[in-house]
């Protein structure tokens, strides 16, 4: 390279070839900025016009310092953003794409937008061959044959990628901080970070040049690294990646046997992991059916590179040197030794492989080689192995922390992983078995009608006739009616769950979000940080705002004498309630009651589309609240964003997604049961003049008679829970893994009940705005017992 590189912005980045990837529709949320630049300078004595796609911090508080620079790949992909997105984003790390090998400059993203990248230009010929396969082809051959078609294709890459690295260096990419270099790859760029380690090395050609501060090498292998490599290295070698294993499956690689083992140099660490795919299934599941018999790899890919990135980055910034992990066990030809289940011993052994749940295949047939599948175990080999959900857990949670304390794994995603797992357990485990499928006798049609008078008289007739119920509705559940059977499911949070189903019918995307769909401990730090908001103080000082909110709502319907009290004043005036709690933008009040109305009318329609993009607005206040307080953070005990962001487990911070989905909830409780009430209360009052009259003499009857309303007029039908083993209620089984619903509408009527008032608020008409479509609606319970 002869000439100081230039850099010059592309405006509308948003149109850049690649922009519309994995997660980028997370970027604004998660407090990014996506930026495309030209790259100019010249390489290997000709002139080049390349391509920067950059996606960094918006503001210095969350940037790491950290750059991960990726090659754009042979086929046109981001093979380490798809996997290691997640964390780039949660560790504030910058992402930098730089289109540096001819065949995708020229044959994908020249042609995507020839008006956006008519000046691009790099040397070199494309190529239009992949790796050519028959039945006698000689894979190693095959394999080679191809790396030349990509090396020779693109000769002036690796200066190009000097040239990147000089940028980032003289500060010449506008925002971003380049403390940290990581020069990054995947699969055919694994290979093009490998060899770039041998040029770079001591003595090699780019020895004297601008280099990386360290090199992520994933899922390629070959000969070893050279023994002076100075350059702070983390190998990842996925069980797919092994060329024994790709052999067998009649596929090229990179590997050599076992030779990457071979490299002596004190800055190589390298980590084979068994049970890993060459792409991951399990966050991005593909389409059409796995193998007859299987299911797509529920293997955790992006944790494994998650915790090698950080793994890198405190090895180059505190010297931290990785702890080694055994190599995968071979014979003495070579070939990977493995356990009863299938999978290879030693390697860096993760509880997939550790403690399996299902036999995993790294590679599967036809096109989708690339993705693993498994083949469940059977119910007897289960219950042989652990014996309990319990007991499987546990053990995964012990393995999990050695992992982590060796930094193998990191603890954010050791904690989702224990989320998911510990979810998918229990919808399927039953003292060791896994539950079949079993017909029961339908009792009840929870959509046979959303008339509140009628849904009374059903609850009447189940707590008479058959007060633990089943339907087949929504994938089937119980319905427990009466009250002392829903208060004693309720206080038995051990055996009734709520981390599985919440709710009834549940969101169809699986999002879990807490406090609600968290249980006890995983709940608390969430629960503690939302309630010390909420403390009397506060409130008081809340008061005297609300109630000007209140009247100035209310005003125009009094001056009119009549109007729609659940929509004009109920819907709105929570919306400034949440808008003072939160400390929103006064401007968000009247657009977030809008989008909370429209989220009911189409959760009750099961409208999923309306309800996913209401959602995902409520998602985009949250999103934005917790940026905004990761910049300029509030007193803990006024600001629930900011609580939540000062609230630590073990030392370590909540997950932001977390926190998000937190917010995201208070925003739906706060917003969906008051207009429901209010607008009972109304009606309620509106025919029971008597009462009415009562309260306005006796104003301090006003607090019990509310309790009694929101008893009599539950605003959700019920929240639903799911049994973690056989129990049996009012003599009828339940198993593990059924969704149960406690049915509050129900048991708040329970005559039975020797704690139910019988004041005149309880003998009313029902409140046509008390029924919500479906078995159960989403927010915090409204109801309180008493007793």
């Amino acid at each position: 390279m002869t000439r100081q590189p230039a850099v010059v912005a592309l405006p509308g980045a948003e149109q850049a070839f690649g922009a519309d990837d994995v997660a980028a529709d997370r970027l604004a949320d998660a407090g990014y900025l996506q930026e495309e630049f030209v790259l100019s300078g010249t390489a290997r004595g000709e002139p080049f016009r390349s391509r920067i796609l950059l996606r960094r911090p918006a503001g210095t508080g969350r940037d790491s310092g950290a750059v991960v620079v990726e090659p754009m790949h042979f086929g046109g992909g981001r093979p380490v953003w798809d996997h290691a997105h997640a964390q780039l984003l949660r560790g504030g790390h910058t992402w930098v794409e730089v289109a540096c090998q001819t065949t995708p400059v020229r044959r994908l993203m020249i042609p995507g937008d020839r008006q956006r990248y008519a000046d691009v230009r790099l040397a070199g010929t494309p190529s239009d061959q992949g790796p050519r396969i028959g039945a006698d082809t000689d894979l190693r051959r095959a394999s080679d044959a191809f790396a030349r078609e990509w090396w020779g294709s693109s000769p002036q890459l690796f200066e190009i990628l000097t040239a990147v690295f000089t940028v980032l260096r003289d500060g010449g990419l506008p925002g971003v901080r380049a403390q940290t270099i990581v020069l990054a790859g995947a699969s055919q760029t694994g290979g093009v970070v490998r060899r770039y380690a041998r040029l770079a090395a001591p003595g090699g050609p780019l020895a004297g040049a601008v280099r990386p501060d360290g090199l992520l090498p994933l899922h390629s292998g070959g000969t070893a690294l050279p023994a002076n490599l100075d350059l702070p290295t983390v190998e990842l070698l996925a069980e797919s990646e092994i060329e024994s294993v790709r052999a067998a499956a009649g596929l090229p690689g990179q590997g050599r046997d076992l030779a990457h083992r071979d490299c002596t140099s004190p800055s190589y660490r390298c980590f084979e992991v068994p049970g890993m795919a060459h792409v991951d299934s399990r966050d991005r599941v593909p389409a059409g059916a796995p193998p007859a018999g299987s299911r797509w790899s529920r293997f955790p890919n992006a944790h494994v590179v998650h915790a090698a990135l950080e793994a890198l980055v405190g090895w180059i910034r505190d010297g931290r040197e990785p702890v080694r992990a055994p190599w995968l066990r071979t014979d003495p030809r070579g070939r990977l030794l493995r356990d009863e289940a299938g999978h290879p011993l030693g390697g860096l052994r993760l509880p997939a492989v550790e403690l399996p749940l299902a036999r995993i295949r790294v590679i599967s047939e036809g096109a989708r080689w690339s993705r693993g599948h498994e083949l469940p175990l059977g119910a007897g080999e289960l219950g042989a192995r652990y014996g309990s959900a319990g007991a499987h857990l546990t053990a995964a949670r012990g393995l999990l922390d050695r992992l982590v304390e060796r930094r193998h794994y990191l603890r954010a995603d050791a904690r989702r992983w224990l989320t998911e797992t510990s979810a998918e357990l229990a919808a399927t485990w039953r003292n060791g078995t896994i539950v079949n499928a079993r017909h029961i006798p339908e009792d009840f049609d929870p959509a046979s009608t959303d008339d509140p008078v009628e849904v009374h008289a059903l609850y009447r007739d189940l707590r008479s006739r058959c007060p633990v119920a089943h339907t087949d509705s929504y994938g089937g559940f119980w319905a427990l009616t009466t009250y002392q059977e829903v208060r004693a499911a309720a206080l038995d949070d051990s055996r009734f769950i709520s981390s599985v189903k919440a709710v009834v019918p549940s969101d169809p995307r699986g999002l879990r979000r807490p406090p609600l769909n968290f249980d006890a401990p995983r709940h608390t730090p969430y629960r503690r940080a939302l309630d010390a908001t909420l403390s009397r103080r506060r409130l008081a000082g809340l008061e005297p705002v609300l109630r000007e909110h209140a009247v100035r709502v209310l005003t125009p319907m009094l001056e009119r004498g009549s109007g729609d009290i659940a929509q004009e004043f109920g819907a709105l005036f929570p919306a400034w309630v949440t808008t003072e709690w939160l400390n929103l933008d006064p401007e968000l009040a009247p657009a977030l009651a809008e989008t909370a109305a429209r989220w009911v009318r189409a959760w009750r329609s099961r409208d999923a589309e309306v309800v996913n993009t209401m959602s995902g607005r409520m998602y985009d206040m949250a999103r934005a609240l917790v940026a905004d307080r990761r910049e300029r953070p509030r007193p803990v005990e006024e600001d629930p964003a900011s609580s939540l962001l000062a609230q630590r487990v073990d030392g370590e911070p909540l997950d932001e997604e977390h926190i998000v989905g937190a917010l995201r909830q208070s925003l739906v409780v706060g917003m969906v049961a008051p207009p429901i009430v209010i607008g009972s209360i109304a009606t309620h009052l509106g025919t029971d003049h008597e009462l009415q009259q009562q309260l306005r003499v006796e104003p301090h009857l006003v607090p019990a008679a509310l309790e009694e309303f929101l008893r009599l007029y539950a605003p959700y039908r019920g929240f639903a829970r799911t049994v973690v083993e056989p129990t049996v209620v009012l003599g009828r089984e339940i198993l593990p893994g059924e969704p149960v619903t406690l049915t509050y509408a129900s048991a708040n009527r329970d005559a039975a009940s020797s704690t139910i008032r019988t004041t005149s608020a309880s003998t009313g008409p029902t409140s046509p705005t008390t029924s919500h479509s479906g078995a159960a609606a989403t927010g915090a319970p409204a109801l309180r017992w008493h007793g």
